[in-house]
């Protein structure tokens, strides 16, 4: 498995973590390969090898030490013990061990459109003008690696059809030509479970024991939409209940999300923790009685969501992206993608009373998306893949 970059607690490493334990519990051997960092899981029966950070703070520079640092690394392995499969989780990794190894069996797992996170990253959400200034490059640049790692690939895996589609809106002849699995997200089975006792939990974590929780956890940038729950909190204000919004997470949007909680006068109803571990993780969607996904812009799967349903927490998500392909019930997701629409959403919900579907919600999950449920897949794909005549 090829990761580009340290390990990280985002989307991508969970997908990564979850196929490993798959993998090996199939009887087979797993390397990661990555940068070197501080945040690595143990997985047990994998190995994970890392290789040197890149030196100089030039971005362009920076990206191209890094792949040759990573493909260095995976053709020494290789040529101690040759890999059977190699599974790329980022975009240049795949490029640069085609290069490197052409008779390689190379898949993708796609986590999300290159061109569309540039556009994010670089354009709509930029943190600077020099961003901006140098967007039509990173643009073409994006679609060009785009455009070659379908090329490369034997097989690419997508967690939800809605990326897919994203794809196939630039380079439809190439994706046509790509056989492709959808294989959805997973959760460990393990830790997201429900809470025998969810009162002693809240007790545990230093909640009210009878109050509407909803809770969410996301990286504090603009494109996840976490400063529309202090318009939530605002709509549910006056209700004669006790009602608490709890937002776990760090990023750069933190202080003006507490800028907008000042605002509107809501601090008594919306908390903001920080940084959550995985260790607590689980307890805080098994607290809570219902999460909140507000997104803005390119939720390609949602794997709180998840999580969340395996806790048997109720989701509330927006309409757009990969989430409406995991939440079945309509009335759980906003009319569409804005702030008053998911605040509509959330304030309808609470006055109707949160759906007590604690079972319901964490029997659908296990059955469709833990590790158990997607271990065939997983396997079949891998499989596949070995196949493959190079």
């Amino acid at each position: 498995m090829l990761l580009n970059g340290h390990w990280q607690a985002n989307g991508v490493c969970r997908v990564a973590e979850s196929w490993a334990r798959i993998l090996t519990s199939g009887g087979h051997e797993v390397t990661i390969v990555c940068e070197e960092g501080d945040e690595a899981p143990d997985i047990p029966g994998a190995r994970m090898v890392t290789h040197p950070v890149a030196s100089t703070s030039n971005r362009f520079r920076r990206w191209k030490e890094r792949q040759a640092q990573l493909v260095r690394t995976v053709m020494a392995l290789d040529a101690q013990r040759p890999f059977d499969v190699h599974l790329s989780h980022d975009w240049l990794p795949t490029t640069a061990v085609r290069r490197a190894l052409p008779n390689a069996r190379l898949a993708q797992s796609i986590h999300s459109p290159m061109v569309d996170e540039n556009q994010l990253n670089n354009w709509r959400y930029a943190p600077s003008l020099r961003h901006r200034a140098l967007y039509p490059a990173t643009l073409a640049m994006a679609w060009r690696l785009e455009a070659q790692a379908l090329r490369a690939v034997d097989r690419v895996h997508t967690l939800s059809e809605y990326t897919w589609r994203r794809m196939g809106l630039r380079h439809a002849r190439l994706c046509d030509a790509t056989p492709r699995d959808r294989i959805p997200g997973s959760f460990d089975h393990r830790r997201f479970v429900l809470a025998p006792d969810r009162e002693q939990v809240r007790r545990d974590l230093g909640l009210p024991v009878n109050a509407k929780i909803l809770w969410t956890v996301r990286r504090l940038v603009p494109r996840n939409g976490v400063d529309r729950i202090a318009e939530c909190a605002q709509r549910v204000r006056d209700r004669d209940e006790e009602i608490l919004f709890v937002i776990g997470g760090t990023g750069p949007e933190k202080h003006r999300i507490q800028t907008e909680i000042d605002r509107l006068d809501v601090g008594h109803m919306v908390r903001l923790l920080g940084f959550v571990s995985e260790r607590t993780l689980p307890a805080w969607y098994q607290a809570a009685d219902a999460f909140l996904l507000p997104t803005r812009a390119l939720e390609c799967f949602g794997l709180p969501v998840i999580e969340a349903m395996a806790c048997g927490c109720t989701p509330l998500i927006i309409p757009d992206g990969g989430p409406p392909e995991l939440v079945r019930d309509p009335r759980l997701v906003a009319a569409e993608n804005s702030g008053a629409a998911f605040s509509d959403l959330v304030q309808a919900v609470i006055e109707a009373g949160i759906p007590a579907r604690r079972e319901a919600f964490a029997d659908e999950a296990r059955d469709r998306y833990s590790e158990t449920a997607v271990a065939p897949a997983v396997l079949e794909f891998v499989e596949q893949l070995n196949r493959v005549r190079r």
